[in-house]
């Protein structure tokens, strides 16, 4: 795979690799569900998501540490909210609600991450 003309091949490289990485863990998370007897399709699909999140949360962390997270917290928040840069809170005590709405902000922020790369 040759990069782009005009771009630099590490971070081209780092790039692929992150992509790859997050295809693994995309995978990796539909198998487990799997393995636990999960045989809903929603709820494969829900820890799939899991698993890419995750993948993406612990990416921000290494190459920023604490500084420049979002952290999306349900009910008040609770201890974790002090940690991000940014607390994204859904106020409910409805563990259903706070994860639709988590879903939504995550599908929001995706679209206009495309829309910036892609000069929209």
């Amino acid at each position: 795979m040759t990069a782009p003309p005009g771009t630099h091949t590490t971070a081209f490289r780092r790039g692929v690799l992150l992509v790859a990485g997050a295809a693994v863990v995309w995978s990796f998370g539909g198998a487990i569900a799997r393995f636990i007897g999960v045989g809903d399709s929603w709820s494969i699909v829900f820890w799939r998501s899991v698993f890419a999140a995750a993948f993406l949360l612990l990416f921000m962390l290494a190459r920023d540490g604490l500084a420049g997270t979002i952290a999306l917290l349900g009910k008040d928040g609770g201890t974790a909210r002090g940690l991000a840069d940014h607390a994204l809170v859904v106020a409910s005590a409805d563990t259903a609600h706070i994860q639709a709405a988590h879903l939504f902000i995550l599908h929001y922020i995706c679209e206009l991450v495309e829309a910036a790369v892609s000069g929209r």
